[in-house]
């Protein structure tokens, strides 16, 4: 075992050993020094050499991709318009055929009724029916029917008139 651990003692310095004369070894000048940092910049900038042309492609790609999201935000806009429309038209519909309906089952014309459902419409039909049962046709006391004689001007039928009116 003691052999191992001064193999081992004397690898560690050697290594400590080279290790200080590299360091010493490193001294590097002024040109040396632009060398490097020139190669690495070089690096750097082959790294990114295509780094304008892919910043260019990605903003074609937000421009595309922006207008493509406003087209859309517009076309959903167009379809709640239209479905908006669609439903006012159906309503209308449904309101109108309800109206129809009670007008063919009560008798009252379907453009007197303004109610929006049947309950309402048949409510209206009612009243309406009452109203005109209640203001019907006067009575007339001749039957309604023309005299068979001719005046020859109303100064005439007004006299003819008040003649049978004092003989009552």
């Amino acid at each position: 075992m003691e052999n191992t651990e001064t193999n081992i003692q004397v690898d560690v310095t050697e290594n400590v050993e080279t290790e200080s004369q590299e360091t010493q070894a490193r001294m590097f000048t002024q040109g040396d020094v632009d060398k490097i940092v020139e190669t690495r910049v070089h690096k750097e900038r082959k790294r990114f050499a295509d780094y304008d042309e892919l910043k260019e492609k990605a903003q074609k790609f937000d421009e595309m991709n922006g207008s493509s999201n406003e087209e859309l935000q517009k076309e959903r806009q167009r379809a709640d318009e239209l479905q908006s429309q669609l439903d006012a038209l159906n309503e209308q519909n449904a309101i109108r055929s309800t109206r129809e309906q009670v007008s063919s089952e009560t008798g009252v014309p379907a453009n007197l009724l303004t109610g929006n459902d049947e309950e309402t419409c048949r409510a209206q039909a009612e009243a309406i029916k009452a109203y005109a049962g209640a203001h019907a046709y006067p009575t007339v006391k001749d039957g309604g029917e023309a005299s068979k004689a001719k005046a020859s001007s109303t100064a005439d039928q007004f006299a003819d008139w008040f003649k049978k009116q004092r003989t009552l």
